[in-house]
């Protein structure tokens, strides 16, 4: 798992410096690859308008895209505010662990959600024909549970601050203990709804990465004894 995470964070950074990097005519290009559907839709304006506007609309796709992809680097006025100026942009308030980062990812997670609306609602305009998309409810749970699982497990193997293993532990406990009280609260009242499924949901989720702590806490164990019996052969 260690490798698989490291490696979707070194695609990723990748992917950010090819799209950010500027090109010889000045442009970045993120914006050479949203501006290019623009100026072919109004060049095809004048032979077929309906395909130039569905052109034109393919710009909103990749729109759409790039702000999925690079929202983390963009600096956001909310973020300032919220984290009292301590941070610019998503990715600074993320890299720490703290409830602010992680009740800030929930905030992400809607906003990701509406942005994956809005991207099959255009491509549904393009298409003109209807695509199967999972109900809103659904659709926030599986980005909040990739979230919660992404958010530990960057902080588990990747953070360059190196946060304590056992601190992550009392982290993912707390909000273990938050998400059962909740649990056994709805049960009390005979909740069967969404709620319950979601708070379900995210304890599993929270199951897992306990899972991948203990997993990483067993091999540095192991890497001491390894390296006590070496030093006791020597």
């Amino acid at each position: 798992m260690e490798k698989l995470i490291c490696a979707i964070v070194k695609n990723y950074r990748k992917m950010m410096d090819y799209w950010m990097t500027e090109t010889k005519w000045g442009f970045k290009r993120a914006a050479i690859a949203l501006m290019t559907p623009f100026i072919i839709g109004a060049i095809m304006m004048k032979f077929n308008e309906t395909i130039a506007v569905k052109v034109g609309l393919l710009s909103m796709v990749i729109f759409g895209l790039l702000w999925f992809f690079m929202y983390l680097d963009s600096g956001t006025k909310f973020v300032h505010f919220i984290s009292r100026g301590k941070y610019d942009n998503p990715r600074q308030l993320l890299q720490n662990m703290t409830h602010l980062s992680y009740i800030y990812g929930i905030i992400i997670s809607i906003n990701v959600e509406y942005i994956i609306f809005f991207i099959v609602c255009v491509i549904e305009i393009i298409l003109e024909r209807e695509v199967d998309f999972p109900n809103i409810e659904i659709l926030f749970c599986i980005i909040f549970f990739a979230f919660s699982f992404f958010y530990f497990a960057f902080h588990l193997y990747i953070n360059p601050k190196k946060i304590e293993i056992s601190y992550i532990k009392q982290r993912l406990q707390l909000y273990t203990v938050l998400g059962t009280s909740v649990s056994f609260i709805l049960l009390l009242i005979n909740e069967n709804g969404g709620i319950k499924i979601f708070i379900t949901g995210i304890l599993l989720d929270y199951l897992w990465i306990n899972y991948f702590i203990t997993d990483k806490e067993n091999k540095i164990k192991r890497k001491k004894f390894n390296r006590c019996d070496f030093l006791i052969a020597s």
